[in-house]
């Protein structure tokens, strides 16, 4: 085999096989291995590039006009969350750019929820009849 370092020391080994089936009377080592030296792999510190410090991209909060919090149309008013009486309605929107990590965005919502109310309730009618009297003839 090749040497196991691209550059430096390492290991090769080789592997022989019997050609005849029987085999019992055979005591030959099948197997060999041997050091080596190889320097085809090794790079001259001249042509290493030179070290670049990491600069670290802006992760937020980001600003309303940055690309990462564009946002979509907004969404139809749900119903009201309720039938009757005082509830609210919401309505969402979502992110252009679906996936940025740890993602804040100044001044941006996807939610907006506004108050609502229905006085078409069945039982305010109720109050409006009579009301029976028991033990009465």
């Amino acid at each position: 085999s090749q040497c196991s370092e691209a550059c430096g020391r390492g290991k090769r080994s080789r592997k022989r096989f019997y050609i005849s089936s029987n085999t019992g009377a055979c005591s030959e080592n099948l197997f060999q291995s041997e050091d080596c030296e190889e320097y085809s792999g090794c790079v001259s510190p001249a042509s290493l590039p030179s070290p670049q410090r990491r600069t670290r991209k802006r992760k937020g909060p980001y600003r309303k006009e940055d690309p990462q919090c564009a946002v979509a149309e907004w969404s139809d008013w749900s119903p009201c969350s309720v039938s009757c009486g005082q509830g609210y309605k919401i309505r969402t929107r979502v992110f252009t750019l679906s996936f940025v990590p740890n993602r804040v965005c100044e001044g941006v919502r996807l939610t907006e929820k506004q108050d609502c109310r229905s006085d078409s309730c069945p039982w305010t009618s109720y109050y409006e009849y009579d009301q029976p009297s028991y033990g009465k003839s």
